[in-house]
């Protein structure tokens, strides 16, 4: 949001302003398989023109829906309830965003399990040492299960816990929001596992007074200024930098280190 990466706390909750636009990253951290990632908001499809591709290593900032065109549509927006654009305020499914990865199937060539063969001896027949039966060689495959990477989504939205959320909970929606340029390409396709890796981030909102967007994203605090000495206790004069008595200086941070800024 805004230029930000922001991530989900330990409840897979993540806060974003209400009435503000996002994205939402999809990462592929596999060394060698493609993925193909289907994504999903209040329970309604980001994609009507199919799932999206991510090859090795690559990162998409999805930011729009594609309803009917490749070339431009509609941003994603986050709203509140009770805003009349939402089509059903009572959907369970509002502010969760749902990721499934498809990882890329690879036909992996058979090995043969070597065996020594010894002479004959005393009349009997071949005998067959390691893996195998009455000299039938044994078929190993690989498995690649160790290598699943199943942390493909960097999922944009991060709980800033210096603020704190409305009664409401931040219950909220997504609608379509401004126009977006973002533009696909259709890509070739490619053999999939049948079972997904699922990843679920519940969206909440705060109030726009609760969130600076331009600076920090905690309230800018307040600074009171020192009227006496923290040396030797001697009124301050007007603005000045030092003190006229003992030399000790005002300055910023010795009133941060001292508690001096409020919220």
């Amino acid at each position: 949001h805004n230029g930000r990466v922001l991530r989900e706390n330990n409840s897979g909750v993540a806060y974003i302003p209400y009435d503000g636009e996002y994205k939402v990253r999809l990462k592929n951290k596999h060394p060698y398989l493609r993925a193909k990632a289907r994504v999903s908001i209040d329970g309604r499809s980001v994609s009507n023109l199919g799932d999206f591709i991510l090859q090795t290593g690559e990162t998409l900032d999805l930011e729009r829906f594609l309803d009917h065109s490749m070339t431009d549509g509609n941003r994603f927006k986050f709203v509140p309830l009770s805003d009349g654009r939402v089509a059903d305020p009572t959907d369970h499914n509002n502010g969760l965003i749902k990721v499934e990865f498809y990882r890329e199937t690879t036909y992996i060539p058979p090995k043969i399990q070597p065996y020594p063969i010894t002479p004959l001896r005393y009349g009997f027949g071949p005998s067959a040492g390691g893996r195998g039966s009455s000299g039938t060689p044994t078929w190993v495959g690989e498995n690649l299960n160790d290598s699943v990477s199943v942390d493909w989504v960097d999922c944009n939205n991060t709980l800033t816990n210096n603020i704190t959320p409305i009664a409401n909970d931040g219950a909220g929606a997504t609608i379509e929001g401004g126009h977006s340029g973002q533009a696909f390409v259709y890509g070739d396709d490619f053999p999939t596992e049948a079972y997904p890796v699922t990843l679920t981030l519940q969206l909440k909102g705060l109030e726009r007074s609760r969130w600076e967007y331009e600076g920090d994203t905690r309230p800018r605090p307040r600074r009171r200024r020192i009227k006496f000495c923290p040396g030797c206790a001697a009124p301050r004069r007007n603005l000045e930098k030092f003190c006229g008595e003992c030399g000790t200086a005002y300055h910023p941070r010795y009133e941060r280190e001292r508690g001096q800024l409020v919220r």
